[in-house]
C-alpha cells in the first residue's frame, strides 16, 4: 500500500484506520495489484480529502471523499471503495455463473442454445 499525505499531520488513529481499511479491501477475491491512499487538506474548502485508488488486474477504481474530520474522510472513502469492489465482485461471479450454465450440456437445451 502506498500512502501519500500532502501537508497533513497523520495521527496514529488515522494511520490505523488506513491500515484497517487496507486489510478490509483484501477480503474481496479480486487480484489487487496496488492500493494508493492520498490524504490532503483542502484549505479553500476547509476539509480533508481522502482519495483511494485501487488497481486490479482488469480495472481501476477511484474514490475521493472530503470531510471536516480526517478520520471520517478515511472511513467513508474505504467504505465507498468496499461497496464498489463488492459490486464488481458480484458482477464477476454472475458472469462465471452464466458461463457455467452455458457450458453445462443439460442447461444448453433449456436456455435455447
Amino acid at each position: 500500500m502506498n500512502i501519500t499525505n500532502h501537508n497533513v499531520e497523520m495521527s496514529t488513529e488515522a494511520r490505523a484506520l488506513i491500515e484497517e481499511g487496507n486489510m478490509s479491501v483484501y477480503q474481496f477475491n479480486l487480484y489487487i495489484l496496488l492500493l494508493k491512499c492520498d490524504v490532503k487538506w483542502l484549505e479553500s474548502e476547509g476539509t480533508y480529502q481522502a482519495a483511494l485508488k485501487v488497481y486490479l488486474k482488469d480495472q481501476t477504481f477511484i474514490v475521493s471523499i472530503s470531510d471536516t474530520s480526517l478520520e471520517t474522510a478515511i472511513e467513508k472513502a474505504f467504505y465507498s471503495l468496499q461497496m464498489k469492489l463488492g459490486k464488481h465482485e458480484n458482477q464477476l461471479e454472475l458472469r462465471v455463473d452464466q458461463l457455467a450454465a452455458y457450458l453445462m450440456p443439460n442447461n444448453r437445451k433449456s436456455m435455447g442454445f
